[in-house]
C-alpha cells in the first residue's frame, strides 16, 4: 500500500481535544492543554468539517509513522502571522530529520536537524489564508533528494544531497506538527505515501478529507444494539462519540456489522481512497480482536486483525482500490459501499 495515513480531524470532539489520543495522537504536554483546539472548519464551504489550531503556546503533536525513507506528505495549513517558526518535521525517535519552516517574508525554508538545505526566494506566501504544501523527499546521507511544492507550484527541490540527520536510521518513523510560540496555526487535510506499489505513489496535489457517518442498515447487523433500536442509530453520534451511552455490542466470535454511510458531499474529481474506521474496546479481561470492513457490491474485503483495550480506540483500514473489481474508486460507488466490523476472536 502506497498511502500510508490520512487525518482530516473531523472525527474528534470540539469540546474535549483529548479525544485525539483515541486516533494516535499525542503532544509534549496534555492533549487537553486550551491550546490544542478541534474547531468547525471553513476551508471547504460545500463540505464542512474540522480543523485542527495549534495556539502560540509551544504545544507540539505527534503521530506515529511506518519507518518510511522514500515519501510524500500533504497537507492544509493557515498561520495568523509566520514568524520563522517550523510548520512541521519528521523524526527517526526523538530526533528530527528534516524541517518545514515558514518565514516572516512569505518564504519557507527546509533543514536538516539544523542545517539549511534551502531557503525559497520571491515567494511571498500571504498569512490569513489556507495554503497547500506538498514535502516529497528521499531520506539518505549522499543520494538524498526532495521537491517542494506549495498551492501545487514546485517551489524548491535538489537531488544528490545528504537528508539524513541521524547517524545510523535512514528514516522518517513520526510527523511532528509544531505548536509555536509566536504563531497561532491551523492544520487541515494531511496524506502521507511511500512509493511502494502501483497506487498513490506521488504528489496527489490539493486533497480534501471528507468524513461521512452512519445513516442506514447494511447487509449483515448481528450485534445487540443498546438501547435496543436499528444498529445505525447507536453508531451515528458524529464526532461527539457518547461512548456507552449508546452502541452496539457482542461476544460472540464471527459476529458482524455493516452499516450504510451518508453521501459525500461538493464536486469530487477524484477519489483516491477511502478509509473506513471504527470506534471499539473490550468490555471484560481476555484476549479480543475485530476486523473492518468493506462491502462494495457484493464484494466484501476485510482488514487485518487488530487487538482490542478496555478503552475506546480508533481502529481503520485504507482502500486505495474498490474491492469491486479493484479499480479506483468513483463517487457513485463510495456513496454505495457498506463498512462495518466483525469480532474475529
Amino acid at each position: 500500500m502506497a498511502l500510508l495515513f490520512m487525518e482530516g480531524f473531523d472525527q474528534y470532539t470540539i469540546a474535549d481535544e483529548a479525544t485525539m489520543a483515541r486516533g494516535g495522537w499525542w503532544g509534549n504536554v496534555s492533549l487537553a492543554d486550551p491550546n490544542v483546539i478541534i474547531q468547525t472548519g471553513t476551508r471547504h464551504a460545500t463540505a464542512p468539517g474540522k480543523q485542527l489550531q495549534l495556539n502560540a503556546t509551544n504545544q507540539d503533536l505527534f503521530h506515529q509513522l511506518p519507518q518510511t525513507s522514500d515519501f510524500t506528505i500533504g497537507m492544509a495549513y493557515k498561520q495568523v502571522a509566520a514568524n520563522d517558526d517550523a510548520l512541521f518535521a519528521f523524526l527517526d525517535g526523538t530526533n528530527v530529520q528534516i524541517q518545514v519552516i515558514t518565514r516572516s517574508d512569505g518564504e519557507i525554508r527546509l533543514t536538516r536537524g539544523g542545517t539549511e538545505l534551502e531557503t525559497t526566494s520571491g515567494l511571498g506566501l500571504v498569512n490569513g489564508i489556507w495554503h497547500y504544501c506538498e514535502l516529497q523527499m528521499l531520506i539518505h546521507q549522499s543520494a538524498g533528494d526532495y521537491i517542494l511544492k506549495i498551492d501545487g507550484q514546485e517551489v524548491m527541490s535538489d537531488t544528490g544531497i545528504d537528508t539524513q540527520d541521524s547517524a545510523t536510521n535512514d528514516y522518517v518513523d513520526r510527523l511532528e506538527l509544531i505548536g509555536n510560540g509566536t504563531q497561532d496555526t491551523q492544520y487541515d487535510d494531511i496524506y502521507f505515501l511511500d512509493t511502494v506499489g502501483s497506487d498513490n505513489t506521488d504528489f496527489l496535489g490539493e486533497i480534501r478529507i471528507e468524513t461521512v457517518f452512519p445513516d442506514a442498515l447494511g447487509n449483515e447487523n448481528d450485534f445487540t444494539a443498546s438501547p435496543a433500536v436499528d444498529q445505525h442509530l447507536n453508531v451515528d453520534d458524529g464526532a461527539t462519540a457518547d461512548d456507552d451511552t449508546t452502541y452496539n455490542h457482542s461476544a460472540t466470535a464471527t459476529d458482524r456489522e455493516l452499516y450504510g454511510f451518508a453521501a459525500l458531499q461538493g464536486s469530487i474529481n477524484t477519489v483516491f481512497a477511502v478509509q473506513a474506521m471504527m470506534l471499539v474496546r473490550k468490555e471484560a479481561a481476555g484476549f479480543r480482536e475485530v476486523r473492518v470492513i468493506a462491502r462494495s457490491n457484493v464484494t466484501e474485503v476485510e482488514g487485518s486483525s487488530e487487538a482490542l483495550a478496555t478503552s475506546y480506540t480508533y481502529k481503520s483500514v485504507i482502500y486505495e482500490n474498490d474491492p469491486d473489481g479493484g479499480g479506483d474508486w468513483d463517487e457513485a460507488a463510495v456513496n454505495a459501499a457498506q463498512f462495518g466490523l466483525d469480532l474475529h476472536t
